[in-house]
């Protein structure tokens, strides 16, 4: 919303609203629908990114990359804060029911995801820095249509804005997608009202889950504070991964003997060392989040 508002200079909350009714209105069609617009999306937002590396890459070098302005603890905070970004890859297992050979299908595309997606994360950063400094960064917002001008002059911030709100746009859009299917599959376990369980005759999408989210997203759209509403995001997220990896530990001395798919590797004994990492660095990350 907030490169919308800098494009058309429409007041943040309205953009905000029309651009969360828009996605939950796709997410409605069905999931082919979701699906095909959201890689057109992925590929126009990727491609941005790919060219603001390029137009940086030969700054790079000059990069301090041990300047910690505000030392290790805000390192710690800033990764807290935005660990909101790495959403969406454990949401891939919640389309397990519509997708085809799910068992190396959903592996495979979680695992691809988050080291492309890291990668170009990593390289961005850099590149942003290189052009623009992070003081002017962190004031703007639009920071990559920012860096946009100062590479290619004026015209290329409405690009990268447009650019920006796709990518985004497209982040939003299978966040939508991945939680009302999770609503849907609690509606169905009997955690939630069974309401929430209702599939349209028509489309195959879950319309009462997606109509909760799309309540929800505007709910928090006037908050108006995106950094406070990431925290929120992230300590829940920090919790839910605690809570997830500590379920490893303690299902693997309670139910030894039960048959498991698929079992976490690195095992001291019976205590799977990656959860207990999992979970010691959820709760390092949490207090990062709340402070």
């Amino acid at each position: 919303a907030q490169y919308l508002h800098a494009l058309t200079n429409i007041p943040i909350i309205v953009t905000a609203i029309i651009l969360v009714i828009s996605l939950a209105s796709i997410d409605y069609c069905g999931i082919k629908q979701s699906s095909h617009i959201n890689v057109v999306l992925t590929i126009i937002g990727v491609g941005g990114l790919l060219a603001i590396i390029a137009a940086g890459f030969k700054n790079i070098s000059a990069i301090n990359l041990l300047d910690m302005p505000h030392g290790f603890t805000g390192v710690l905070r800033g990764t807290a804060l935005i660990f909101f970004a790495y959403m969406g890859f454990e949401n891939v297992a919640r389309l397990t029911e519509e997708t085809k050979n799910p068992r190396v299908t959903i592996p495979r595309a979680i695992i691809l995801s988050i080291v492309i997606s890291s990668i170009i994360y990593i390289l961005v950063a850099l590149a942003a820095v290189a052009i623009v400094p992070w003081q002017d960064l962190a004031a703007s917002e639009a920071p990559m249509a920012v860096v946009a001008q100062n590479v290619w002059g004026p015209g290329a911030f409405i690009l990268l804005a447009l650019i920006a709100l796709v990518s985004t746009a497209g982040t939003a859009l299978m966040e939508i997608v991945t939680a009302s299917r999770f609503v849907y599959g609690m509606a169905g376990e009997k955690a939630l009202p069974k309401a929430f369980a209702q599939i349209d005759a028509k489309t195959c999408t879950p319309y009462r889950a997606i109509e909760l989210l799309l309540i929800c997203s505007i709910v928090f759209i006037f908050f108006r504070n995106l950094e406070f509403v990431a925290s929120i995001a992230t300590t829940c997220l920090f919790i839910t991964f605690a809570a997830i990896n500590l379920a490893v530990i303690v299902l693997r001395y309670k139910e030894a003997k039960m048959k498991r798919l698929f079992v976490v590797p690195g095992s001291w004994g019976k205590t799977p060392v990656l959860a207990v990492i999992g979970v010691l660095i959820s709760i390092i990350m949490f207090f990062f989040s709340v402070e």
